[in-house]
């Protein structure tokens, strides 16, 4: 059973993701903290999400989720958090992925 659909029989079919775009050309518009609504009410129905913060100059959704884990941390609360994951800069003034850990099982990328 995957974590993403928690509610379906092992045998089930895999699902396709769906996406979700959440923009608007104007500053200002509630775009981070819809966004951030939105994610959390996923996490909360055991759904598996992930988040592209494309705004690289502000991260104001990346800093929504920072300042979440802080005040979950600061309170000791049982509340879904999403993890951040950065894109990297790379020397050719691209913007790159992390390169993919080592498993230990297959060695493997």
């Amino acid at each position: 059973m995957s974590l993403a659909y928690a509610h379906e029989p092992e045998n089930a079919a895999p699902r396709r993701a769906h996406v979700i775009v959440v923009g608007n050309q104007k500053g200002g518009a509630g775009k981070s903290t819809v966004a951030m609504h939105v994610i959390v009410a996923l996490m909360r129905m055991g759904r598996r999400t992930g988040v592209l913060d494309l705004d690289v100059r502000q991260r104001s959704l990346t800093r929504y989720i920072e300042n979440r884990a802080r005040w979950i941390a600061a309170r000791g609360a049982h509340l879904p958090s999403p993890q951040i994951l950065e894109l990297q800069k790379a020397r050719t003034a691209r913007w790159t992925w992390p390169k993919p850990r080592r498993t230990q099982r297959s060695g493997r990328r």
